[in-house]
């Protein structure tokens, strides 16, 4: 079958380094899926969080005269909020290091329990249902952080799926958090209450 032992050499060689190369195609590959897998999770847990922050609001809008339940309702949003914090923290640390970080989440919920702004604007703004009931004010600035959330969660919507789109890129994702969950107490209060 073969002539001489280098071409014996040969075949083995060839043969070795073909399986080499369909193993190491292989754990790349099982490395690719991980990583896409890893950022269909994030988008998912980023879209539900957006909707229970959404939801939670809803909540204490419709209950705005249950003064014994105003505090539980505030609570949950601030949990909510926070949740949607940490992950995009966590998606920036352990999903894509390219995913950008932001603030509008601990921003927003820091207007739970009232903000004072010195700088660019001067204001102190009460903690929502201060008074054990929603103001117009507290209403309006809700409905502000709702908008934020809304736009957010509808450019994550996928019609298909009528859920969150799961092949959104980074770059969409952080185009998402730049342009709808980016604000800060300034840009809130400026867009709910001036």
């Amino acid at each position: 079958m073969f002539r001489n032992k280098s071409q014996k050499i040969m075949c083995i060689l060839i043969f070795v380094l073909a399986l080499i190369s369909g193993v190491l195609s292989s754990i790349y590959f099982q490395g690719v899926q991980e990583n896409q897998r890893e950022r269909e999770l994030f988008i998912n847990h980023l879209y539900f969080s957006i909707d229970g922050s959404i939801n939670r609001i809803n909540n204490l809008i419709e209950n705005k005269d249950e003064e014994e339940s105003l505090e539980r309702y505030i609570y949950e949003l601030e949990k909510q909020l926070l949740e949607a914090d940490a992950i995009i923290r966590y998606g920036n640390m352990f999903a894509d290091e390219n995913i950008y970080n932001t603030r509008f989440f601990r921003q927003a919920s820091s207007f739970l329990y009232g903000v004072n702004m010195t700088g660019a604007v001067n204001a102190q703004v009460s903690a929502i249902g201060e008074s054990n009931q929603l103001t117009e004010n507290d209403l309006t600035l809700l409905n502000t952080i709702k908008g934020y959330l809304e736009n957010a969660k509808q450019k994550m919507y996928l019609d298909e799926t009528k859920q969150e789109n799961p092949n959104l890129t980074i770059d969409e994702i952080n185009e998402i958090i730049m342009t709808d969950l980016n604000n800060d107490h300034v840009k809130i209060y400026k867009d709910a209450l001036k």
